[in-house]
């Protein structure tokens, strides 16, 4: 572990009341009252927090400092343990999550980040914190730019990280976003706040570093942190006006049903030019497939390519399935071949499955969440009770009728939560025992779930 106190910094450090301006600029006064702070023992974490803790009692707003132990170093259980005794010498609640996951030999950056969100996500939805802030700084923020810049993410990249915004149906707030990284380590200075120095920071394996290391260069080449930002504030505009495109196409020529499926009028989509197909692609497949960032535009373009030439197709991206049919409708599904999505949930328990559903089970006896299948559908069919054989008499393709969200019990029941029924041994009946609603992290797409058709 690694200290550092030193002072050699004459930036001046962040005060309660510039960081209350900065809290009402994020629209969250008045409306949470359990916070929750992602604090990794590094100097801006640990000044957000600081400056978070003070906002918090005058304001009512409960706190608690969040560390996930990813394991990844050997040092990392004795940080965590040092920066829960910083923050509990000052009053302020700490826990340390753990992550148990093994590493994968690439990606881990990627899968470190998947499993943090992960477990943020579900201590706040176990502990009732409203939202989670984060101390990302405006050199974070040029540094994610110019990683979607080599990834040629388009406009949606160019507009970098949200202040506030969805992550796997956890809310994340970014109120430092605007922020140097010199006037968290003067404000810690201020606050006689030591704190850990990860050396995986410098570590040039991960592209990150690479960026942060040529960041000095680009700057003076003219490319200055208030120009990058004015051009993620510009595309942060552009990509909510594509939001409310999105959201107006589908509510006139589509639909987003309430079991996770989405839909397209085949005409309605021909018709556009090529760049407004990539939008609206691009962001029903984010909803549908639950992923935490779209498909290349690469990629993306030669779905569109294949939807224009042929007249029924059937491909895969995001984790989703795209058939066009012959009865002029393309489906947007879940792709559950190559996933096991099954999850065991007991009685009372809260969470978010296949980041997509918010699940609640009130049943006397635990049950098993996932998607109807092909044996679920032959056991409807087998059955033959009346009431199911209406249900799925729609015109969606088989392979996306069955990624419906069941439960089923240790009696073999089924349980189809959306339409309140049941196939028991010897009784069909509603049996309100679970809900499983459809919340997509994408906000435009969270007011246009329809009925089935």
């Amino acid at each position: 572990m690694i200290l550092d106190n030193t002072n050699n910094s004459t930036t001046h450090p962040i005060d309660n009341h510039e960081f209350l301006k900065l809290m009402q600029g994020s629209n969250i006064n008045g409306k949470y009252q359990h916070v929750a702070v992602g604090v990794s023992g590094g100097v801006d974490s640990l000044a957000l927090c600081l400056l978070a803790h003070t906002w918090g009692e005058q304001n009512g707003v409960k706190l608690t400092a969040l560390t996930v132990d990813h394991g990844l170093r050997k040092e990392s259980a004795r940080e965590a343990a040092q920066v829960k005794s910083w923050l509990t010498k000052r009053g302020i609640p700490h826990v340390t999550l753990m992550l148990n996951e093994p590493f994968p030999r690439y990606g881990i950056q990627a899968f470190a980040r998947k499993w943090r969100f992960q477990l943020l996500g579900d201590w706040c939805r176990i502990n009732l914190a409203d939202v989670v802030m984060l101390a990302h700084t405006i050199e974070d923020q040029m540094e994610t730019i110019c990683m979607r810049i080599l990834a040629d993410s388009g406009s949606e990249g160019l507009s970098g990280m949200r202040r506030n915004t969805v992550v796997g149906g956890l809310r994340i707030l970014r109120p430092l976003l605007k922020i140097s990284k010199g006037r968290l380590v003067a404000t810690c200075r201020a606050l006689n706040q030591d704190w850990v120095v990860d050396p995986s920071n410098q570590d040039t394996t991960y592209s990150r570093v690479k960026i942060r290391q040529l960041m000095p260069y680009i700057e003076k080449t003219g490319l200055e942190s208030n120009k990058m930002i004015r051009l993620a504030s510009a595309m942060e505009k552009l990509r909510n006006a594509f939001d409310n495109f999105s959201a107006n196409f589908i509510k006139n020529n589509g639909g987003i049903l309430k079991t996770g499926i989405a839909w397209i009028n085949v005409s309605s989509f021909e018709k556009m030019p090529n760049k407004f197909k990539e939008l609206l692609l691009l962001r029903l497949l984010v909803t549908i497939g639950g992923a935490s960032w779209p498909s290349s535009k690469k990629k993306i373009n030669r779905l569109i390519d294949s939807l224009k030439k042929e007249k029924v197709t059937r491909s895969t991206l995001g984790g989703c399935v795209i058939e066009k049919t012959i009865l002029g409708k393309i489906w947007i599904y879940r792709e559950i071949k190559r996933r096991c999505l099954s999850v065991v949930i007991m009685p009372g328990e809260k969470r978010r499955w296949d980041n997509r559903f918010e699940v609640f089970q009130n049943f006397d006896r635990k049950l098993i969440l996932e998607p109807l299948g092909e044996q679920g559908w032959r056991t409807i069919k087998r059955k033959g009770r009346s009431g199911f054989s209406d249900i799925f008499d729609f015109s969606m393709p088989f392979h996306a009728r069955i990624t419906i969200p069941v439960a089923r019990s240790l009696d073999d029941s089924l349980i189809i939560p959306h339409f309140g029924m049941t196939h028991q041994a010897n009784c069909e009946k509603p049996l309100n025992v679970i809900s499983c609603d459809f919340r997509p992290d994408a906000s435009w797409a969270r007011d246009l779930q329809a009925p089935e058709v």
